[in-house]
């Protein structure tokens, strides 16, 4: 006769390897959630660029802006820029087809539009990069 414990052992043990390996998964391979920002811009990609092509144009275009670049993930990246006072972070989700640039925190002076100017640069710079693949 099998003791109560003997008849769940199996159970448990299957239980606390799968915790085991969720647990050693590494998040980086995950896909990353939509986050809640306020959408920016939405870019349409060149035909012939791959998602790789996308990932290499958008981190040259955050370093040579000197944008940090917080989390990336295929797919997604997230940037920040902190500068006298003014501190913005960017969503940026993309595939093969399109590209969309979110808001996820903005903190500036309410009479300075520097926030507004960076976005209005990296949008820029990253509508040249796409030109310059077509």
């Amino acid at each position: 006769m099998l003791s109560r414990f003997q008849r769940l052992f199996p159970a448990i043990s299957v239980l606390l390897a799968w915790c085991v390996v969720a647990g050693l998964f590494p998040l980086c391979c995950q896909a990353a959630p939509e986050e809640q920002g306020t959408v920016l811009q939405e870019f349409s990609v060149p035909a012939k660029a791959s998602a790789a092509d996308v990932a290499l144009a958008l981190r040259f275009v955050a370093r040579n802006r000197e944008w940090f670049i917080e989390q990336e993930e295929p797919g997604y990246l997230r940037i920040s820029l902190k500068s006298r006072g003014t501190a913005l972070t960017l969503g940026l989700h993309y595939d093969a087809t399109k590209l969309t640039m979110r808001a996820l925190s903005r903190s500036d002076d309410s009479k300075s539009d520097r926030a507004k100017r960076w976005i209005n640069n990296l949008s820029q710079d990253i509508r040249l990069q796409f030109a310059a693949k077509r």
